[in-house]
């Protein structure tokens, strides 16, 4: 089972080659002070350095969690181009025999591996009890 994400589309595509540039740039501008480290990001149409110490939320000293604007239009036009799989698909069971006829597997065998892409707690879960053990470290620990 493969427990990341799915194959790079074009966005990602650009995405990283946005990101790759601008850390290139940073690194080779001799004014800017990245001392304590910084991530790229790209904020709008800029790529801009965001300090580490700005991610971190004071209280829990946790990165802050920085969610997604689901009314923007760029999410609504990502999202109506972005083929997915809802919930509801797999509770319909005539459009789970559709998914399952395409894909060559019987309706069982469809539900139980794309499950895992509609309910994140199950893909966790199943990812998590695929990891190999951990080998005994030389201290006992």
């Amino acid at each position: 089972m493969f427990c990341g994400a799915a194959p790079p589309v074009p966005f990602d595509t650009e995405y990283c080659r946005d990101l790759g540039n601008g850390a290139v740039r940073l690194i080779l501008d001799e004014t800017l002070d990245l001392r304590g480290g910084v991530m790229v990001t790209l904020q709008g149409s800029n790529i801009r350095p965001m300090a580490f110490n700005e991610m971190i939320d004071e209280k829990t000293n946790r990165t802050r969690i920085r969610v997604v604007d689901v009314d923007s239009d760029v999410y609504r036009v990502a999202r109506r181009y972005m083929i997915s799989l809802e919930k509801s698909d797999l509770e319909d069971s005539a459009t789970v025999a559709k998914l399952a006829s395409a894909a060559k597997m019987t309706e069982e065998e469809f539900v139980k591996r794309y499950r895992g892409a509609i309910d994140p707690l199950y893909y966790e879960a199943k990812c998590m009890a695929e990891k190999p053990a951990a080998e005994p470290s030389l201290t006992g620990n």
